[in-house]
């Protein structure tokens, strides 16, 4: 330790005014008060976000003695501590908060894509797509035999399973967007608590350090929360000249030493869907989902933002993908319309296109909401192409007397009883299809004014419900589930009919299907790969840039360590020199106490 040099007549005076030991004790003092924050940086070494405290020494105020023409003789007190540094590098804090939100944005992404594909079965092994080939080879086993009922019932059980293992995918699908639904909830709730708290230490900070200590462990659990608050949004920060930290989320003022702007939770309407937003900006919505989210534009920052991205905002159906002919954009008032018929169609025009619009919002940045509506698209192709084949259908205009006894004009879909082959019970039942929709026929059965019978298509449920063959509507039919003879494979005049079991299997291989607005056509196992492969490619992005992200922001996060994590080594080589400074301070003060009683008995 440096202690300056002192002459004889200084030595004298020191030793007068006793000066002298009080530049030792200085010595002594600061040197302790030294190995105390090395002792705290030791004790704190295994410390998550713990910032190591540096101590820095300083000269005290010199006393001036004599004032001459060209310098001044001047008298050192000792030494003291000027600071007690909280050793941070703010430059890679900024860039490690930054790249840290980037990598929680494609860490939601690269899970959601990773859970499609585990749902359907493409990281596990038992593929989907096993289900369709199962179901075909069923469909080829009945075209060779179409009036043996071992060869109906195994087309039945491979529908079964198909629809089972189809209902499953969709409903596991659901769930997850559900579990993502959930945690949006909770990381904007822990948004919020973090807000409270900083707010809390900025005035607790700002009220300590406004003398002369430094609130060593409340700024670093501030940088910790500033760390975990940038993980889940994009945020801007800077302190002010009374250490009081002001943080923006997405541009928008968050919190101060006085107040916090909170987040809630609004749902999107007809689902059970969070959207984050301001409550004190009159709900405005957190984010602008429609921007395009890329990395030159800084707009692919933080995990809440990814699991919005990763949900979308609606689970949809195929029909969502295809704009309704009938465009209601406000939701319909009942004092509107005289009768519940006309109100409850209104409702159902005004559900489609919202729903409709919701999807179209989604389908670009959501993998999930795209997927599942691209997978009830080919279910429900399968599903529909199969029922036409074995209950085919044509337009016509059908007048008949209801059960009120009024007249009623029907033009739509009707069976097409010249094209239809009829089951093998004794009935003779035309047209009854293999998969049908819940709580619904697939046709009113009617006699016309002319006197002939006619199947009208059906498309409202018991319930009063538009009805649809989406996955989570559809059902094999219980008719034929109870007797298989009901499959219509036999012509009018009770032949087998191989022809229409050849147009099922035929089915298979026809091109009638296309992926998002691709030109090519596609067969239903062609549509299921490009799906997948949508899915698989994006999620290899995601992947890369997860792992681009995590490698950039623990580079960032090693480089911040350095500069303030412990370091046991050099805390051990501090603790050394300060206790040898102590011993050296200590040394001094029995010199000069030895000195004073020798000059006192001389005295």
């Amino acid at each position: 330790m440096r202690l300056p040099a002192i002459n004889r007549s200084e030595m004298r005076y020191n030793m007068a005014n006793m000066s002298a030991l009080y530049i030792g004790l200085s010595g002594l003092v600061n040197s302790s008060n030294a190995l105390n924050t090395t002792a705290n940086n030791m004790a704190n070494v295994n410390t998550k976000g713990y910032v190591r405290q540096q101590v820095v020494f300083g000269d005290t105020q010199y006393n001036v003695l004599t004032r001459f023409a060209t310098n001044t003789l001047q008298r050192g007190n000792g030494v003291t501590i000027q600071q007690v540094a909280h050793v941070r590098d703010i430059l890679l804090d900024e860039a490690y908060r930054r790249e840290n939100g980037r990598y929680g944005f494609y860490d939601k992404l690269t899970n959601a894509t990773d859970e499609i594909q585990t749902q359907l079965g493409e990281l596990n092994g038992i593929s989907y797509q096993n289900s369709v080939s199962d179901l075909l080879s069923a469909i080829n086993e009945l075209a060779k035999t179409p009036d043996d009922n071992t060869a109906r019932a195994a087309l039945v059980q491979s529908a079964i399973s198909f629809l089972d293992r189809s209902q499953s995918v969709y409903k596991g699908l659901v769930s997850y967007q559900d579990s993502l639904n959930t945690e949006i909830a909770k990381i904007t709730e822990r948004i919020n608590e973090i807000g409270d708290r900083i707010q809390y230490l900025n005035g607790q900070i700002s009220m300590i350090e406004s003398g002369v200590e430094t609130a060593m462990t409340l700024r670093d659990e501030r940088d910790n929360l500033l760390d975990e608050l940038s993980g889940y949004v994009k945020i801007d920060y800077s302190e002010d000249a009374n250490n009081v930290v002001t943080v923006m989320v997405e541009g928008n003022f968050f919190c101060d030493n006085l107040s916090v702007s909170h987040l809630g939770l609004n749902k999107i309407e007809g689902t059970d869907f969070y959207i984050p937003v301001w409550k004190e900006m009159q709900d405005h919505s957190l984010y602008n989902m429609e921007l395009t989210m890329s990395t030159a534009k800084n707009t692919d920052i933080g995990s809440l933002k990814g699991l919005l991205a990763a949900r979308g905002t609606i689970s949809p159906t195929y029909a969502n993908m295809t704009e309704p002919d009938q465009v209601v954009t406000e939701k319909p008032d009942r004092a509107d319309y005289g009768s519940d018929e006309e109100y409850n169609a209104a409702v159902a025009a005004y559900t489609a296109y919202r729903d409709y619009q919701s999807f179209i919002s989604c389908k670009d940045y959501s993998v999930m909401a795209r997927s599942i509506a691209n997978f009830d698209k080919m279910v429900n192709s399968i599903v529909e192409q199969i029922n036409d084949v074995l209950s085919p259908m044509k337009d016509a205009t059908v007048t008949y007397i209801d059960d009120d006894g009024n007249t009623v004009t029907y033009t739509g879909k009707i069976l097409d009883m010249d094209k239809t082959d009829y089951g093998q019970d004794n009935d003779r039942t035309p047209g009854t299809e293999l998969f049908s929709r819940k709580y619904t026929d697939r046709y009113k059965k009617v006699t016309g004014t002319d006197g002939e019978t006619y199947y009208l298509y059906n498309t409202v449920s018991e319930l009063g419900l538009d009805s649809k063959y989406s996955i989570s509507n559809l059902e094999i039919n219980p008719t034929v589930l109870s007797d298989f003879s009901y499959i219509p494979l036999a012509q009018a005049d009770g032949k087998v009919d191989y022809d229409r079991a050849k147009e099922l299997t035929a089915l298979f291989s026809q091109k009638s299907m296309f992926y998002r607005d691709g030109s090519e056509s596609l067969t239903f196992e062609q549509f299921y790969e490009a799906l997948v492969d949508d899915v698989g490619s994006e999620g290899r992005v995601y992947e890369s840039m997860t792992d681009n992200q995590q490698g950039l922001s623990d580079g960032i996060d090693d480089g911040r360590q350095q500069v303030m994590g412990v370091s046991s080594d050099e805390e051990l080589t501090n603790m050394i020199r300060y206790q040898q400074a102590y011993n050296a301070a200590s040394r001094y003060i029995n010199v000069i106490t030895t000195m004073m009683d020798t000059v006192i008995q001389m005295i």
